[in-house]
């Protein structure tokens, strides 16, 4: 789904179009799991967890205003959720804190050349993660959603290439120029935040 497709299926959803939530959970439900499971490791959990996701994103859908995708949003509030339950059930929380929110982002994107060592604020941690969601959105959304499948719902080369209906190969390119745009967005929007003036290309 592009953009557009995203707010106008969200203002179907709205209007109360019953076959508009089953293309909603349809389409989203799958991939919000898999977020989800590779975050929290207990399947039941994780189906929980997912289920309020829905609950919640139904309630708050008057919220949406399109600044991010649909299923970027969607993960937000199941990142809320996931925190929630960590919080109430005390389970240790060793994984997988993901690229949206581990300090070893350069780990994740392989070859994006940046690191939080050093980085003595929880404030800091939270604006390279935000600085990072900025730059996958502004992405084109071809090489954002490569980059989701890939480093936010862990889905193998091999499973990205079905999706796409493309070789390995053919993938593995496509990977490697979404991470090349990658770098040179955020190393932009790195270099702009530390000079306070707009990065010149």
């Amino acid at each position: 789904m592009n953009h557009h497709d995203d707010l106008a299926l969200t203002r179907e959803l709205l209007s109360g179009d019953q076959a508009a939530f089953g293309e909603f959970y349809d389409s989203y439900f799958g991939r919000v799991y898999r977020f989800c499971n590779k975050r929290v490791s207990d399947s039941e959990a994780c189906k929980d967890i997912v289920q309020q996701t829905f609950i919640n994103a139904m309630r708050y859908l008057d919220t949406y205003r399109g600044e991010a995708s649909l299923h970027t949003w969607i993960c937000q509030i199941c990142r809320n959720e996931i925190s929630t339950w960590y919080k109430k059930t005390g389970a240790k929380n060793e994984l997988l804190l993901s690229f949206d929110q581990n300090p070893n982002v350069l780990a994740a994107l392989e070859s994006v050349q940046f690191s939080l060592q050093g980085t003595d604020s929880l404030a800091e941690s939270v604006e390279i993660r935000d600085l990072v969601q900025t730059v996958l959105d502004s992405l084109p959304e071809h090489y954002a959603k490569l980059l989701e499948w890939k480093y936010i719902e862990g889905l193998s080369v091999q499973e990205i290439s079905g999706l796409l209906n493309k070789g390995d190969t053919s993938t593995q390119s496509l990977l490697e120029r979404a991470r090349k745009n990658f770098r040179t967005v955020f190393n932009d929007l790195e270099q702009e935040l530390k000079s306070g003036e707009p990065a010149t290309g």
